[in-house]
């Protein structure tokens, strides 16, 4: 079915698209649910007359349940408490949809023989909890509807899917069974009282275990309603449940159903005990669930070691996002879900289906995860995750997309442009391979960064993460990075972050360790490639002899010109464009190319400078200018490159620079500090020669008045700029940051 509404003929495509599906669409009245023909269980809509059914535009759409539609009926959730705990009671199903303002509270199955019945509450209000929509006579407005205000409607707003799957199918008693739990322990949660809760859970348990529930399955279904109603813990529960079951087994006596009416109201107690079995001495064989489709449902489930605890993985569609994730359980998360419906054993005891799966997985238990690029589940014992790319190479033309790498992303730069290329086609060439450098673009906005980066995500596809803004990327939470190849950073790091280990980790690093909530932290072999593109002046964090990086300066040529952007956007979405970039690059000659060997550009020396510490920052300021700088730019300590400086006033000339043009520490800068730190940035000795040979102090004694000071002897300006390159690896053109370059010192002021 449609995902949304985006034509005028919203209600005719919906309805083509449901007979597609084998299901009879309903002409519903404008903003409503109310049929347009009188007659609607008797009229027949099919392919020859469903245009002329929906030539009203304003028409909603409705489908018929029961045998119209394949047996189809409609679980419909009225009540808000009921919509909340619907995933813990109802069987699983792949369709769910709901307003926007209501979203989930329609879930549809396949139930032969199913009939309709409401489950209300009892009393003045009546209010209804939920109903099973089923058979003749009986119809559901569907995505592709539209509710309208009015003096009878209070809710009002687009109907649309929330997993626009394949409804499950399920037997009649599975789904009277579900249904009626899930509304008893709507109206418990509605009725939870603030005080007394302890004596409730003992009642309740009390009540459930006398009438044949077994032990595990009340603790379940108790602790499902006491977490919705606010407590008591699971502990609590527990000892609760407990307690009333020893009672049993010694036959003393203990409370239930008359307790129960002292603690709540007498029409939730009878509503509660009808809905439950609790009054009609039921044995457990009545009672339970028998989920003959047990391997069905949990079809999608597997069963992992991780960190020496079991974890239950499963695959699910996301709506929200339009893609499928990974998630995992914890063992006790899943069994609260699961024991809620009951399986027999070989000797006919019912027990959790939850528990049922575990011990028959007991032997299939994959040891942790990997990925490998075939379609293979198990791979040397462990769970394969590889789901293959997200779209298919072929053969097409995108040459819009090679004349915007070569001239915007690149710049016009021929060698940057082919080792672009190049990295590209190693990335998709070898995806659980990592380059172990990352590709970070830096450009304004509209430039054309994501449009490009866009390509990887879509190859990637399920493999692909895209992660925006700080707070994601330095999550205590990490799960993400389970069953990624590639993660893809848009504005979600700055340059100056100094916590960015785990970043550095992902980029380099083998292993990677992941913290998952409720989960134990475990170690993963890390596939991770990392892209990223910011519009920060510092778009990467590169350390002083960074070499994880690829920084380039995108173009502003092409900003938000849509003339240019349109055609591109065109051939991605209608001719393919991605498509046929990714079959040219996995065809792409590339064994002889190391991604590590990155080239140099202006903007990685930039960038790396930036993060040098202060007092680095300040003797390249100084090799920039050609003279000793202190304070402000133009106050200098002689107006050019002196031979000898006396050592005394280095530390307050170097701390009035650091205070004035940086955010650092403001505390005090020494001349051994400078020393300190311009010997291990740039060696100074060796750099003069005494007549015999042996290298020079850098350190002089001279007579100054009726004293003496000891001097610093400054190498000369052009052996200390070529020193600064070979030392950090850089290719500083020292012209453009001279005082008539045109590069500004406020480059690097931080």
């Amino acid at each position: 079915m449609s995902r949304a509404i985006t034509t005028e003929c919203r209600a005719l495509s919906a309805a083509q698209e449901a007979l597609a599906r084998g299901w009879e669409p309903v002409a519903l009245r404008e903003g409503g649910k109310t049929p347009v023909h009188k007659g609607w269980p008797d009229t027949e809509i099919d392919s020859s007359n469903v245009v002329q059914m929906f030539a009203n535009t304003e028409f909603n759409v409705g489908i018929k349940l029961g045998e119209a539609s394949n047996d189809l009926c409609d679980v419909d959730l009225d009540s808000p408490t009921a919509q909340r705990l619907a995933v813990y009671f109802l069987p699983r199903t792949e369709a769910v949809f709901g307003r926007e303002e209501c979203p989930r509270s329609h879930w549809l199955y396949y139930s032969k023989n199913a009939s309709a019945k409401k489950f209300k509450a009892k009393g003045r209000n009546g209010e209804v909890i939920l109903e099973i929509r089923a058979g003749r006579g009986h119809q559901t407005a569907f995505p592709g509807s539209i509710y309208k205000r009015s003096v009878t409607r209070k809710s009002e707003g687009i109907v649309r899917w929330d997993d626009a799957g394949e409804p499950a199918s399920v037997s009649v008693d599975i789904l009277a069974q579900s249904c009626a739990r899930l509304a008893a322990a709507s109206l418990l949660v509605d009725g939870w009282p603030a005080g007394g809760r302890h004596d409730l859970c003992l009642a309740l348990s009390g009540a459930m275990l006398r009438h044949g529930w077994p032990e595990e399955a009340t603790i379940d279904f108790i602790r499902v309603v006491a977490e919705a109603g606010g407590s008591p813990r699971q502990g609590e529960i527990e000892q609760a449940v407990r307690c009333s079951h020893e009672k049993i087994q010694a036959d003393e006596e203990l409370t239930g159903i008359p307790t129960l009416i002292s603690i709540l109201d007498k029409n939730i107690v009878d509503r509660v005990c009808e809905w439950l079995g609790l009054n009609k001495g039921a044995t457990a064989e009545d009672d339970f669930i028998l989920a003959t489709d047990l391997d069905e449902q949990l079809s999608d489930h597997y069963l992992v070691d991780i960190g020496g605890q079991l974890a239950i993985y499963r695959y699910r569609w996301n709506q929200e996002v339009n893609r499928l994730e990974l998630v995992r359980y914890a063992r006790e998360k899943f069994l609260g879900r699961w024991n809620l419906i009951k399986v027999k054993t070989k000797e006919g005891r019912p027990i959790g289906a939850g528990t049922a799966w575990l011990q028959k997985q007991s032997g299939n238990i994959f040891e942790g995860t990997v990925i490998e690029t075939i379609d293979k589940k198990r791979v040397r014992g462990a769970l394969n995750l590889w789901r293959g790319y997200g779209i298919e190479p072929a053969k097409g033309d995108w040459s819009l997309m090679q004349d915007h790498i070569r001239h915007v992303i690149c710049g016009g730069d021929e060698d940057l442009y082919e080792f672009l290329l190049n990295w590209s086609a190693w990335v998709v060439q070898n995806p659980t391979k990592r380059p172990a450098t990352a590709l970070n673009l830096r450009g304004d906005e509209g430039t054309g960064k994501g449009i490009f980066l866009q390509f990887f995500v879509r190859t990637f596809g399920f493999h692909a993460r895209q992660l925006a803004g700080e707070t994601q990327m330095y999550s205590s939470f990490n799960g993400w990075v389970e069953g990624c190849l590639l993660v893809y950073l848009n504005e979600a790091m700055y340059g100056g972050n100094k916590d960015t280990g785990f970043l550095k980790a992902l980029v380099t690093e083998d292993e990677i360790r992941i913290n998952e909530k409720f989960l134990p932290a475990w170690e993963a072999r890390n596939y991770t490639t990392v892209i990223s593109s910011s519009n920060a002046e510092r778009s990467a964090p590169l350390g002083e002899k960074d070499r994880r990086w690829i920084v380039l300066d995108v173009s502003n040529e092409r900003a938000n010109d849509h003339s240019y952007f349109g055609p591109i956007v065109a051939a991605i979405e209608k001719f393919g464009l991605y498509e046929a970039m990714l079959a040219d690059l996995l065809n792409r000659d590339v064994r002889e190319f190391n991604p590590r060997v990155i080239p140099n550009t202006g903007i990685r020396d930039e960038l790396r400078t930036k993060s040098l510490p202060p007092i680095y920052r300040w003797w390249f300021a100084c090799l920039c200018r050609g003279r000793i700088l202190s304070g402000e730019y133009d106050a200098s300590v002689g107006k050019a490159w002196p031979g000898e400086i006396e050592k005394s006033i280095l530390g307050p000339i170097c701390q009035k620079w650091v205070k004035e043009n940086t955010r650092s520490p403001r505390r005090g800068i020494s001349s051994r500090d400078i020393m300190q730190a311009l010997t291990k940035c740039v060696p100074l000795k060796g750099t003069r020669k005494r007549r015999d040979g042996r290298p020079a102090s850098t350190h002089e004694t001279r007579q100054k008045g009726a004293g003496k000071v000891r001097v610093w002897v400054v190498p000369s300006l052009n052996e200390r700029r070529r020193a600064w390159n070979e030392n950090w690896g850089m290719t500083i053109d020292w012209d453009e940051w001279s005082d008539d370059g045109k590069r500004s010192l406020e480059d690097i002021r931080y």
